[in-house]
């Protein structure tokens, strides 16, 4: 292909890549407003302690992406802060999607139509809504980024060398996902030794040591265990359920399932739990390319449910409740997803069908459904910060958060 015809075809993609993951919300990026973290911490944090909050721990550990923005935003008014947000974390979720596409993950899938197909599963991926165009949980798409980036071909620029080192240092200072990064970043070193490998490795190991460091100095005061719940059968039912077979049928689904006599006595949840372990284990024997994506979906996963944050009820419990915790699944699912689509082309015959399947249906009935989020109403926002922005100070404003909470900030 001619490169004109390359740029054209990579622009174009990128372009319909944008317009479907906006496609799931508009109104969070057309009517902004602040999500849980973002007004709680990041915003409260910039405009009472400035350049200094960069540096403040949040659960532990270090959230750069968050502070940076967040005190990037202090140049403008409020009403339009909660944009900004918005525009950063819909940047950061769409470059995971965009970077699958690029030729530079050309070395792990070289078909670039099938790229383009697994990037666009990625965008319209099922049971996410909790982590989708908000700041506080875009470190989650930088990990995903990230994992991408160690995966790939080594940069033939001079700007994708700047690229991959630029956010393998944001993804590694935003969240604890570095930590389980490094073993994936050791691997890819130890199966293929380049300077390139060497240098990922040593920037991650890096971002790991500094985080792995702040978690020891702040995180056990500020990060209490949950109780878990933990039991055989949740365990096949948060599987079985949130992760397997969500993206099937869509996550609001899952609770008709769990009326049925079948998942009650547990045979289904566990059923459906081994089948998709037998796919990813297939898949991590025969298909090179998914190895290290599977072992970091399972440090991430394992690390889920066995660390979440806290909560009112037991945590495994809490993983049932649909929107609960999905933040938890979302680079599971983007690697279960990508592995389904992988093994519908690749593999055996018997696999080859299953797997084709099991993604008719979730194409079929997961993806149509989960396409759409529920719209957020307006609770009043851009009237509360125009009168914060031509208060006095000292005034004190009381601001929506979504999804319904307040937080209230002196100015």
């Amino acid at each position: 292909m001619p490169l004109r015809s390359k740029t054209l075809f990579y622009s174009l993609g990128y372009l319909i890549l944008s317009l479907l993951l906006f496609s799931r919300e508009p109104d969070v990026l057309l009517h902004a407003q602040f999500w849980g973290e973002d007004g709680w911490f990041w915003f409260p944090d910039a405009y009472h302690y400035g350049i200094s909050s960069l540096y403040l721990p949040h659960t532990g550990y270090l959230q750069t992406d968050d502070r940076i923005v967040a005190f990037s935003s202090l140049l403008l008014p409020l009403r339009d802060i909660p944009t900004l947000f918005a525009v950063m974390a819909f940047f950061f979720q769409w470059l995971p999607c965009a970077f699958l596409l690029s030729p530079r993950c050309k070395n792990l899938f070289p078909s670039t139509i099938f790229r383009f197909f697994i990037a666009t599963l990625v965008c319209l991926i099922p049971n996410s809504w909790e982590v989708y165009v908000n700041l506080t949980n875009s470190q989650w798409h930088l990990a995903f980024l990230a994992l991408l980036i160690v995966c790939s071909a080594p940069p033939r620029s001079i700007a994708d060398k700047l690229f991959d080192i630029s956010f393998l240092i944001l993804s590694g200072l935003s969240g604890p996902f570095c930590l389980f990064l490094l073993p994936v970043a050791f691997l890819r070193t130890a199966i293929e030794r380049s300077s390139t490998n060497i240098t990922r490795f040593c920037i991650v190991m890096s971002t790991a040591i500094i985080q792995c460091t702040t978690i020891l100095l702040t995180g056990e005061r500020t990060h209490m265990l949950p109780n878990l719940g933990a039991s055989p059968s949740k365990f096949t039912q948060i599987l079985g359920g949130p992760l397997f077979l969500s993206p099937v049928i869509g996550r609001d689904h899952i609770k008709q399932l769990e009326l049925l006599h079948s998942w009650q006595t547990g045979w289904l949840p566990w059923g459906i739990t081994l089948v998709g372990l037998l796919l990813c284990l297939y898949a991590f024997q025969k298909i090179s390319a998914l190895r290290l994506p599977l072992i970091f979906a399972t440090i991430v996963l394992t690390a889920g449910l066995t660390h979440p944050a806290g909560s009112s009820t037991t945590a495994w419990d809490a993983f049932l409740v649909p929107n609960t915790g999905m933040r938890y699944f979302y680079i599971p699912l983007c690697i279960w997803i990508i592995t389904l689509a992988t093994l519908t082309f690749k593999g055996s015959i018997p696999i080859r069908f299953t797997s084709g399947l099991i993604l008719f249906c979730a194409l079929s009935f997961g993806f149509r459904r989960d396409w759409h989020y529920p719209k957020e109403n307006d609770r009043g926002f851009t009237e509360r910060a125009n009168y914060f922005d031509t208060a006095l100070l000292g005034t004190i404003v009381t601001l929506p958060i979504r999804p319904g909470t307040f937080v209230t900030i002196t100015k």
